[in-house]
């Protein structure tokens, strides 16, 4: 799904800025047309991110910017100057940033409850291979759901609530909550932690609509083919797939756990259906 974002031009040709300072954390190379995927988690990104390495080259391209942001906005690294840039940073935070208008903007979108589904059992990993972060304002709330999850049993409806229940009492912890919606919201810095409602679902489809590119985890392969026509390259499609699932606590046919989790997937699905709605149009379908 392609479509030009009014203000993020393409630079003109020509050598990237000497000056690095933490008031611009990321610049254009000018090699090839800047873009910025918003990497929402659980819809694919890794697979997209090793296409985008292939694409861009890896000296041009830098994936999870989120880690290098604090860094780079504290003046303890230089301007990040490269054509690519891959993060899990929401819209929001992004506009903030000096100069990232430069950046197009590209994304991708997945099925609400499969990505919900994908992210809890992503999550329960820190109940076995993956360690827990010890720093920052999501770290304890982390731990908490991430325990309370282990001792789930999605047979029974009361744990599932539980859980639930536990997860949303946790405020910095909305990684579950209609994250989609979440990271394309702009105009709200807190964007991440507010109850949603749906001034916000048509926010975030109005963000989206201005990508330079957005397409559809279920689909990835016209989600590249999308990005290479548009950005004028002659490059086949990538067969690259990362990130393969983790352990399943939790399935996509456990309509028990869909029922209670609903709340989670609500603005999301909107978004979602809405998204693929306007893209059957503007493609003649």
């Amino acid at each position: 799904m392609a479509e030009t974002a009014p203000g993020s031009a393409a630079p003109a040709s020509g050598k990237a800025p000497q000056r690095a300072t933490s008031e611009v954390p990321f610049a254009p190379a000018c090699r090839t047309m800047p873009i910025f995927f918003l990497h929402i988690p659980k819809t694919s990104g890794s697979s997209v991110n090793a296409f985008l390495k292939a694409l861009y080259g890896e000296d041009n391209f830098t994936e999870h910017a989120e880690y290098k942001l604090p860094h780079l906005l504290s003046g303890r690294l230089p301007t990040m100057v490269c054509d690519c840039v891959s993060a899990h940073i929401p819209l929001f935070a992004w506009h903030l940033y000096p100069e990232t208008a430069v950046y197009r903007r590209v994304t991708l979108l997945r099925e609400p409850w499969a990505r919900l589904v994908s992210h809890v059992n992503w999550i329960n990993r820190f109940n076995h291979d993956k360690e827990l972060p010890t720093a920052g304002p999501k770290a304890a709330p982390l731990k908490h759901v991430s325990a309370v999850l282990r001792e789930t049993d999605f047979a029974d409806p009361a744990s599932i609530r539980r859980l639930f229940d536990e997860a949303n009492a946790q405020l910095q912890f909305t990684d579950w909550d209609n994250l989609q919606v979440r990271m394309l919201l702009t105009g709200n810095m807190q964007a991440m932690t507010k109850p949603l409602a749906q001034a916000d679902a048509d926010n975030a489809l109005g963000n989206l609509a201005q990508f330079f590119v957005y397409g559809f985890c279920e689909d990835n392969d016209a989600f590249q083919a999308d990005l290479v026509r548009a950005l004028g390259l002659d490059y086949g499609i990538s067969e690259v797939r990362e990130n393969p699932g983790a352990m399943q606590v939790l399935t996509t046919d456990n309509t028990l756990a869909r029922e209670i989790f609903a709340p989670w997937i609500e603005w999301d699905q909107q978004l979602y259906d809405r998204a693929q709605l306007i893209a059957r149009q503007r493609k003649g379908g």
